[in-house]
Parts: C-alpha cells; sequence; structure tokens
C-alpha cells in the first residue's frame, strides 16, 4: 500500500492557522520518506500552545504554508491520501471521519 501520512498543528480555532506539519510518505508498507516543519500562520493569535508547545516566536521567522507548498507537494503526488479529520477541524463536533483520496 501507498499513502501518506500527515498531521498538522493548529495555533488557534481557525482552519488557516496551521503551524506544524508533519509529513510520512509510506510506499510497499515500508516508510520511504518524512518531513515535519514549522509554519507561519497568516496570524499571531496563538490558543493552542498548551497542546503542542508551539509559539508565535517559534513560527514568526518560518515561511508560510504557501512559500512551503512548492517544497512538499512531491508527497503529495500519485499517492492516495489518507487524513483524519478531527473534531476541531470540522467546527468543534465530536464527528471523526477517515478518507482515501485519489490525488
Amino acid at each position: 500500500m501507498n499513502f501518506l501520512a500527515l498531521d498538522f498543528e493548529t495555533a488557534n480555532y481557525y482552519r488557516d492557522s496551521a503551524c506544524a506539519l508533519g509529513l510520512v510518505r509510506i510506499e510497499n508498507n515500508k516508510i520511504v520518506d518524512r518531513t515535519s516543519f514549522l509554519i507561519r500562520p497568516p496570524y499571531k493569535y496563538f490558543v493552542f500552545t498548551y497542546i503542542h508547545g508551539i509559539t508565535w516566536e517559534d513560527v514568526e521567522n518560518e515561511p508560510t504554508f504557501e512559500q512551503y507548498w512548492k517544497s512538499i507537494k512531491p508527497f503529495f503526488e500519485e499517492l492516495i491520501l489518507r487524513w483524519r479529520i478531527t473534531r476541531f477541524l470540522i467546527a468543534m463536533s465530536c464527528v471523526h471521519v477517515v478518507k482515501d483520496i485519489k490525488l
């Protein structure tokens, strides 16, 4: 099985507040590549520091997600993307969803 596992950390309740991303690429059921990095969100407003320990000071000089996209796009090519949307990402509901999509 080939897929990409990813994990976002967010600064606050806004969906565009990603402040960290971890990526692990799996091919033939083996880890073939992995990376993680800090992201500068569009706001200085941090609510979830108590969960992940990331502060504005940690990310203020980091690239934005848009600036990172060119370097991380190869992780997504020709793979099945598997992600879990937690209750935070869907407006704090208690639904957990696992979906597979073909890119």
